[in-house]
């Protein structure tokens, strides 16, 4: 499973784990436990857990399937062990406190993705509570290149009659089919109360997450019949491929029957319990950044540092830049670097908004070890001013990729700064705004220690609208990344993974290029 760039191209795989239980833990008394899934990943160089992700909660199931997926980088070289927990919800609270602890299952992630799918028993914290906790069931997909939507909707009629005043609530629940023949829940469609004729919703899905991109793999359907205070009940199950739906046309004759394996046993004149209809059926084909790359597309650097008088500086610059050396060489063949210095003033004691950091005509160093070269030579000539104002950067950015810009060629602005001025949120809001109708991604990559403030600003650009504006300038979640070295360091000040700090450096490029190519319906020259 593991290849050589994942899915962004470092060491490393993007995989999404699908989590399911059985025979777990009742606690409630009345009913059945609704269970939800927590996991953590532990820290490296640490001992500690932090929340990774959560399922959705199932009602009254003690063999639950969950249908969310929880995604995480697969790291080849590292050791990522991960905690499992189930609790039974019991509120709408987010507080696990709030909800009954059902056990929990330590393992490695490697163990998952090397075996793509392990049971391992549900532990619980003391060794007097000895009763079984039943098992856990992981299984691993990896997150390809690839990621073509599948938009689908479909229709009942005459199911059968569930409840007392001779109506059902059905709902769906579709499942895909795994290459050693066990089933993966993909979707479960929303409830809709008091029909025998139900239309649901069209839905979405990735089409490796619905049939790992095999269009003649057999797809499951089971209809349900959901309760307030019971057990959900089944209505019935039929089975389809995606071949089939393409073949077919939208017909009165164009059905599955659901079939009730019970009640077909026990009646001879049993035919079915409704009918299954497809109303809709679409593929939205997405193109990867490695196809545009393929057909040509030109990624373009600008690396920017902030000349610093904090120690230590130079070294945590050069941590990160050779940490990142492989990535910029996958993307940028030319190893032709753009390199600009802000936030110091030079011998004749004048400050200029940024500067050529090698002191010539042509701001271009030769891959990383240039840039490293010119920070050392500029020290000796620039006087740190203690600013730090990334605006003019972006604007000399801006301003570069505007002249450039020729629909196949993508710009990446790594900006590093030794500390973040009280004034740098509001001011880099504002530049971004000026930047974002290019195509540019912009990457901050603070070395300090207090990083506060500009924390605070990617809050706000979190949740802000996630669409462009009247006057084209996209959200600055479509534009900004922000990493704290702080974050890799281990207790020596050492990066303890520099594959993981340049994965989170590059996280959001590759999707903010597709973003762009997407709003500005540019596709891969040779598609």
């Amino acid at each position: 499973m593991a290849s050589k760039h994942g899915r962004q191209h470092g060491p490393f795989v993007e995989v999404e784990l699908s989590v399911s239980a059985r025979k777990i833990r009742n606690r409630d008394l009345l009913s059945i436990s609704d269970p939800m899934c927590i996991m953590y990943t532990k820290r490296p160089c640490s001992d500690v857990f932090v929340e990774h992700g959560r399922t959705e909660s199932v009602k009254d199931d003690i063999d639950p399937d969950f249908v969310t997926k929880l995604k995480i980088d697969y790291f080849h070289k590292e050791k990522q062990i991960l905690k499992f927990e189930l609790y039974d919800k019991d509120s709408p609270s987010g507080d696990l406190r709030r909800h009954d602890y059902l056990g929990h299952v330590i393992c490695t992630l490697e163990d998952i993705v090397e075996n793509k799918r392990i049971e391992r028993p549900i532990e619980y914290k003391t060794i007097l509570d000895r009763k079984g906790g039943g098992t856990l069931i992981l299984s691993a997909d990896e997150v390809g290149e690839r990621n073509d939507i599948v938009t689908l909707q479909f229709r009942a009629e005459d199911l059968d009659k569930m409840d007392w005043f001779g109506k059902a609530d059905p709902y769906l629940v579709f499942y895909r089919t795994n290459p050693d023949k066990s089933t993966t829940i993909v979707h479960r469609t929303e409830i809709l109360l008091k029909t025998l004729n139900p239309t649901w919703e069209p839905f979405r899905l990735p089409l490796r997450t619905l049939c790992a991109e095999d269009f003649d793999s057999t797809i499951y359907i089971s209809c349900w019949d959901w309760n307030q205070r019971t057990r959900d009940v089944c209505i019935g199950r039929c089975e389809m491929t995606l071949s089939e739906l393409k073949q077919r046309r939208q017909s009165s004759t164009n059905f599955y029957k659901l079939i009730n394996f019970e009640k077909k046993e026990t009646s001879t004149k049993y035919d079915n319990s409704g009918k299954l209809f497809p109303v809709s059926y679409t593929i939205e084909k997405r193109y990867s950044l490695q196809d545009y790359v393929k057909s040509g597309l030109r990624i373009h650097f600008t690396v920017a540092l902030h000349v610093a008088s904090v120690n230590g500086s130079e070294m945590r610059y050069e941590k990160v830049l050779t940490a990142l050396r492989q990535s910029i060489e996958y993307f940028d063949k030319t190893r032709s670097i753009r390199t600009l210095g802000f936030g110091a003033t030079n011998q004749d004691h004048k400050e200029p908004d940024v500067f050529f950091l090698n002191g010539a005509t042509n701001p271009c160093c030769e891959d990383v070890s240039g840039v490293i070269a010119s920070y050392r030579q500029t020290l000796a000539s620039y006087t740190a001013t203690g600013e730090a104002d990334v605006a003019p950067v972006l604007k000399y950015v801006e301003k570069f990729a505007r002249d450039h810009n020729d629909d196949n060629t993508y710009f990446v602005a790594i900006i590093l700064i030794a500390h973040v001025d009280t004034t740098t949120p509001s001011r880099v809001k504002e530049a971004i705004k000026q930047v974002s109708p290019q195509p540019i991604s912009i990457i901050i990559v603070a070395v300090g220690n207090d990083n506060d403030d500009i924390a605070g600003l990617l809050k706000e650009i979190e949740a802000e609208d996630d669409r462009p504006n009247s006057e084209g300038e996209r959200p600055a979640k479509h534009v900004i990344n922000f990493v704290c070295l702080q974050d890799f360091l281990d207790e020596k000040g050492d990066v303890f993974s520099e594959d993981r700090l340049a994965r989170e450096v590059f996280r959001k490029m590759p999707d903010q290029c597709l973003h762009w190519m997407t709003e500005n319906q540019i596709k891969p020259r040779y598609a």
